[in-house]
């Protein structure tokens, strides 16, 4: 309908009325079909007649503005944001005045009333607690979409269940259709913005300005322009939220990088800020309420005051239903007349200490996952290490949790919330499993040459179970590499512990190390370890770089590293909670490795390994004892074996 003209000057009006650059971007097609859809319902059939209805008519304008512009939304979309959105909170239980958030590309109102579900449901859970939501778009017509918060059912991709008090459904002609309810609406307002202007907002500065995927339409200089404005309106310590696929340098607009493309505005006093990371994929906001189910129930055991409260806050911010108690007495009470779905314990308590009570609590038939939170020093670390072989699920030093350490908060959260809802595989002092039924074949190739690398990586779970996939290995071996998350604290305990077990020569980590047959290396403290091709043979890498799937030492940084040396890898992903390793592992496959993922009912926490064998990144899939006759196997296997 629109000549080559005519859309061009449709383009240089998009460019115009919203900023957005258009240079060869695929939007272009999209832009003038809608124009020309809108023209043909008007009746016109020329672009210019068509352009003096918009310079005379202001609400005509509103609509041409609407066809130029991009609506891609949807409910709790990427959900990482969420996760961090709900720590930031935690972090505001104090405060006095309303918590303010900016939705600063809030289209047609599903993200604003994503953020505003999550901050009712904390208001619920803590009555003090008081927030207001600001939405705001180029577009008056989506706006106005927004202001009616009318959605249709089948546009819902998230768990009703979870958030329907807060909804209000139709009825009869209007069943298909649900709105906010009164609460969320009257603390959620919209107005049209744009976004190049520079403008203070009057209801800010704000606590979080959030402007997910719309940097990526701008022009560089355009990025630069915006992010100045928005940063205008964010208080000092505040935070920016971009989407996952926009990047800017934090440090040109004095901002420190939080993970998942989530900035914290520096302090004005110079104080430093840490950057915070939030939990990997698996430790998204936890789905507690469903219906009239119970809330999974957490036991902290500690004969400490300030610990027992801390803990009890953290876990009752994300719904848990969570007792205390001061002593191991009053713990074994308590677990006979109150069912608990996990227990967070300290070990050193006055009386019966916390080793004590588990040992013994265990051989009664306690079988709920118990995490250990206590003070970790170089005289008890080695002895840890030995009550994770069988008692415990995993562990956390008390004063990192003290220090309300974002990192290890939320991975507390996360380990506790796949226990209470039960995805753990428990293993006991016995060393009796629980089993799930396979209902998928996985690969069970073998290994066709000897390696010349062994590279492990794991999290929860894995100081047992790489202490068992290693007892008494062959001296002979290749290097070995193991990269576990795990304390600084606990770091070189934990690496003795695997070089006693299996009887190789401990490796030292520094960089440049050349790797040795017959020794395990294993990553030290709050260190990336990496593998990379040195003048005489393998050397290690060891580095500062900033935490990756919020882990540092990151088992992708170790995984990728090896996808360019020049020997025969086998690569093996072993129990643990996220999504760590897993794309490591994938490129590891492309470039020739054998590649080795923990079964499920094998695992202590199956996601790790489970996120491997989703992108078809593994050879083999078994457990720990079926892995280490296959590393037996491989290692036996010769030149003359291969030729034949």
């Amino acid at each position: 309908m629109l000549n080559e003209n005519d859309q061009k000057m449709v383009l240089k009006l998009a460019e115009s009325l919203t900023g957005c650059s258009l240079n060869g971007d695929t939007r272009r097609d999209s832009i003038v079909s809608n124009v020309e859809r809108r023209m043909r319902d008007l009746g016109f059939d020329s672009l210019g007649e068509y352009i003096k209805l918009v310079d005379h008519d202001p609400t005509e304008k509103n609509y041409l503005i609407s066809n130029l512009t991009i609506h891609t939304t949807s409910w709790f979309r990427e959900n990482p944001h969420f996760v961090i959105f709900q720590e930031i909170l935690l972090d505001s239980l104090e405060r006095k005045e309303p918590f303010t958030v900016w939705c600063a590309a809030a289209s047609t109102g599903e993200e604003v009333y994503s953020f505003a579900l999550v901050l009712e449901e904390f208001r619920r859970v803590h009555p003090g607690f008081e927030y207001r939501v600001y939405g705001s778009d180029i577009d008056p017509v989506s706006i106005e979409t927004a202001e009616r918060a009318v959605y249709k059912d089948r546009n819902i991709n998230f768990n009703l269940s979870r958030y329907k008090e807060h909804l209000l459904y139709g009825s009869g002609k209007t069943e298909s259709l649900f709105t906010l309810s009164k609460d969320i609406r009257s603390r959620v307002s919209f107005h049209v913005h744009d976004l190049r202007s520079n403008i203070v907002q009057k209801n800010g500065p704000f606590d979080v300005v959030i402007c997910r995927n719309v940097l990526i339409y701008f022009s560089n200089d355009g990025v630069n322009q915006v992010v100045k404005n928005l940063l205008g309106n964010l208080k000092s310590g505040g935070h920016m939220i971009l989407g996952h696929s926009e990047t800017i340098s934090a440090s040109e607009f004095s901002m420190t990088q939080r993970g998942h493309s989530v900035f914290v505005n520096q302090v004005k006093t110079g104080t430093p800020i840490r950057t915070r990371l939030a939990g990997g994929p698996n430790s998204g906001p936890i789905t507690i309420a469903n219906g009239t189910a119970p809330k999974p129930s957490v036991l902290v055991i500690d004969d400490a005051a300030t610990a027992r409260k801390t803990i009890k806050k953290v876990l009752d911010a994300y719904g848990f239903e969570t007792h205390t108690v001061s002593s191991a007495e009053e713990a074994s009470r308590f677990i006979k007349t109150v069912p608990v779905d996990a227990i967070t314990l300290d070990l050193q308590m006055p009386g019966e200490g916390g080793e004590a009570w588990l040992t013994k609590e265990r051989a009664g038939g306690l079988k709920v996952p118990v995490l250990i939170v206590s003070e970790i020093r170089r005289d008890n670390a080695a002895h840890l290490v030995t009550v994770l072989g069988g008692l415990a699920q995993d562990f956390f030093d008390k004063s990192t949790v003290m220090q309300r350490t974002s990192h290890l908060r939320d991975t507390l959260i996360g380990l506790i919330g796949t226990y209470g809802s039960r995805q753990v595989r428990l293993v006991t002092g016995s060393g009796t499993k629980g089993t799930k039924e396979k209902s998928q074949v996985f690969p069970k190739r073998s290994p066709s040459a000897r390696p010349d690398l062994i590279a492990i990586g794991a999290s929860t779970g894995g100081p047992q179970a790489i202490a068992k996939l290693l007892a008494n290995m062959s001296p002979d071996c290749p290097p070995i590499v193991v990269t576990q998350h795990i304390s600084p604290n606990f770091a070189l305990a934990f690496a003795e512990r695997i070089a006693h077990v299996s009887n190789l020569g401990l490796g030292t980590i520094e960089d440049g190390a050349k790797l040795k047959s017959g020794h395990v290396y294993v990553a030290d403290g709050d260190y990336h370890m990496g593998v990379r091709n040195g003048m005489s043979g393998l050397e290690l890498i060891v580095s500062a770089e900033s935490p990756i799937n919020r882990h540092r030492p990151s088992v992708d940084f170790l995984f990728r590293s090896l996808v360019n040396v020049n020997v025969r890898v086998m690569a093996a992903l072993l129990t643990g909670m996220g999504r760590d390793g897993a794309a490591g592992l994938k490129s590891l496959k492309g470039a020739g490795a054998f590649c080795i993922a923990q079964e499920e009912s094998d695992c202590i926490v199956y996601g790790m390994p489970r996120e491997a064998i989703a992108l078809n990144a593994v050879d083999f899939v078994g457990n720990l004892d079926e892995i280490r006759r296959l590393i037996d196997e491989a290692l036996r296997i010769t030149s003359s074996t291969r030729a034949s």
